[in-house]
């Protein structure tokens, strides 16, 4: 028998990592497609500041710039001295950093499919897709209608301009927090093929039934 020649593995379009929601897209999920506006990506931002690397670089390098920086003063005029040049350097911290994530949200693309499930959350771009499992997010804020998902480093952001009325964005946020809190095991069957809110398709705004 003739020994035929070993092919390498045809290497993924989609990357490390990364899975095609059009081959694995799955009945039993929940449907929504974000599509940010300048507003949306402002609150983006802001929400970003709460994740917890974020939180603690703004607290952590002026607390120790303020003990490397200043030790003499501190141990001269004590805590209340210590405390004051800590929220000094806090403060301009904020200031010098506050565009920084505005920035990268404006420049990072602002359209993607949001699949959810059992097993997690996916996040489908034009070119790559991103996928987190429930126990990846830290905690859930809904905030004015906005649903911030945030993890160590990033998150997922679905703004309220999604969804069609307040009460269908508490819903939503309603059925995520029930699966990260049982890891994807409250999973209703009734939630299967759901779509969500006003979906855009070549710039014009659609309602799609529920």
């Amino acid at each position: 028998m003739k020994n035929e020649p070993l092919l390498p593995p045809l290497a993924s379009p989609h990357g490390a990592g990364t899975f095609d929601f059009q081959e694995q897209q799955q009945p039993d999920s929940i449907r929504v497609i974000v599509a940010l506006q300048f507003a949306a990506v402002c609150r983006y931002a802001m929400l970003e500041w709460f994740t917890p690397l974020v939180t603690g670089l703004l607290l952590g390098c002026p607390f120790l710039m303020s003990l490397v920086v200043f030790p003499t003063e501190v141990r001269r005029s004590g805590i209340v001295a210590w405390l004051l040049v800590f929220l000094l350097l806090f403060v301009v911290l904020v200031v010098l950093s506050a565009p920084l994530p505005l920035f990268i949200r404006l420049c990072s693309r602002r359209r993607f499919d949001i699949q959810i499930s059992a097993a997690g959350l996916g996040k489908r771009y034009s070119r790559r897709n991103i996928f987190f499992p429930w126990s990846k997010f830290f905690w859930i804020i809904e905030r004015g209608g906005d649903i911030w998902l945030a993890s160590l480093m990033d998150g997922c952001f679905i703004p309220r301009e999604c969804f069609a009325s307040p009460e269908e964005s508490h819903e939503f946020a309603t059925i995520v927090r029930e699966l990260k809190r049982t890891q994807g095991a409250a999973w209703h069957p009734e939630w299967n093929g759901r779509v969500f809110g006003v979906q855009t398709e070549g710039g014009d705004a659609l309602s799609i039934p529920r």
